[in-house]
């Protein structure tokens, strides 16, 4: 008997797969735009390996691929700007229709193409699409067998239920995998001198983002949700540097947002502290801001030059060279709770009268080195009112971890 073949040849025997693009000039080059699914990426694209750096390229940091690895995981909402790759050589493009210097159509892209296709903009990215597919089936084996285990101990027991729910939320991120996509651009460059001044070019004309810029944007962190209100208090309100961690000391702003931010997490979790994951998911912003706030207020208070500055009687130049231990920076190490601060010394209660004469503040914080070992603290101002505002209590929870 006759056997008929079908029409179309099974898509598994092709030796090239082929997209919907489009085809456009970029500084004299040919470039393709396209959009894939994160793992036709893996596929297309040689897995980077952080021990073997390609000249075109920087060195690539594997800690940064498993942390973008982990937001893609975590984050439902993730998002990133397009992956910019290279090739030597056009491939063959199909042009269905054209305008304004735009040719849309059919990319053709043989799949032993992966060897000729290298990455100019986008290896930890990438390099994190590769570690999280790998890591969620290796979860998900280790799942699967936990399940079995707990289903042979105790069938359709609360175990069990908590498992397939394990289960269940891999088997989603892993589908996300399949049926999200991000932006693809492949330039045509084949002179190696050409492809290096390109990846020069991408990373010298990006701006990249400072802490400052960060914390005002970054929202799935307490500490920056809360950075706004903080922001009200009359000694910060039109003197913070909302652009650049540093300001140098003519500036008329007070603090950047960085320190305010990182005073902020002191005031919360103490000087060596760490807002964790789930802290920034439970904690309330509006608390968080009020503490912080209470501790400028109180500092406005202790320091006489940062009233003045709060009533735009004094410079913030002059309120942090005269009054407030010579240094801004100093801020940061403040609102460490009273406790937390004279534990490292081992002191636990309120200062005493040995600790606020002159000369006396190396004594009272020599395990804050080096924090503090570049600060005037025996100057005429810090050797006796660090004690002295140590001593009394903040806000409305003195004693407290939260209090400064």
């Amino acid at each position: 008997m006759a056997t008929t073949m079908p029409a179309q040849v099974p898509s598994g025997y092709s030796t090239t797969d082929t997209y919907f693009a489009s085809r456009f000039k970029q500084g004299g080059r040919v470039v393709y735009n396209l959009d894939l699914s994160l793992l036709q990426i893996t596929s297309l694209i040689v897995r980077p390996d952080p021990e073997r750096p390609v000249e075109s390229n920087r060195a690539i940091r594997a800690k940064h691929a498993k942390d973008f690895a982990d937001y893609f995981r975590t984050q439902t909402r993730w998002v990133i700007p397009s992956l910019i790759l290279r090739a030597p050589a056009p491939f063959k493009f199909e042009v269905l229709h054209e305008v304004a210097g735009s040719k849309f159509g059919v990319l053709e892209i043989a799949r032993s193409a992966a060897r000729d296709v290298n990455i100019l903009d986008g290896q930890h990215r990438i390099l994190g699409f590769f570690i999280a597919a790998a890591d969620i089936v290796a979860d998900l084996d280790k799942s699967r067998e936990a399940l079995q285990k707990a289903e042979r101990n105790d069938p359709g027991g609360a175990a069990s239920r908590y498992i397939r729910d394990d289960i269940a939320l891999l088997e989603e991120q892993y589908a996300r995998l399949d049926s999200e996509r991000a932006a693809i651009q492949i330039y045509i460059e084949e002179d190696p001198v050409a492809y290096r001044q390109m990846f020069f070019d991408i990373s010298d004309n990006a701006l990249g983002i400072t802490a400052s810029v960060r914390s005002r944007f970054d929202s799935r962190k307490v500490v920056n949700r809360a950075l706004p209100m903080v922001l009200e208090s009359p000694l910060l309100a039109s003197r913070i540097e909302m652009e650049l961690d540093r300001i140098n000391r003519k500036s008329e702003n007070f603090l950047s947002a960085k320190n305010v931010a990182e005073i902020i997490k002191n005031v919360t979790v103490g000087l060596n502290g760490r807002v964790s994951r789930r802290q920034d998911q439970e904690l309330e912003e509006r608390h968080v801001a009020d503490r912080a706030k209470a501790f400028f207020d109180d500092l406005t208070e202790a320091f006489p030059r940062c009233a003045q500055c709060s009533w735009d009687s004094c410079s913030p130049e002059n309120c942090a060279r005269q009054a407030c231990l010579g240094l801004r920076g100093s801020f940061e190490f403040l609102p460490g709770s009273t406790t937390s601060s004279f534990s490292l010394t081992c002191m636990a209660g309120a200062a005493n009268r040995w600790s606020t004469t002159s000369g006396s503040s190396h004594r009272m914080f020599p395990a804050t080195a080096p924090r503090l070992s570049r600060l005037d603290l025996d100057g005429p101002h810090g050797g006796g009112v660090i004690p002295r505002w140590s001593s009394r209590p903040v806000g409305k929870e003195a004693g407290s971890s939260g209090s400064s």
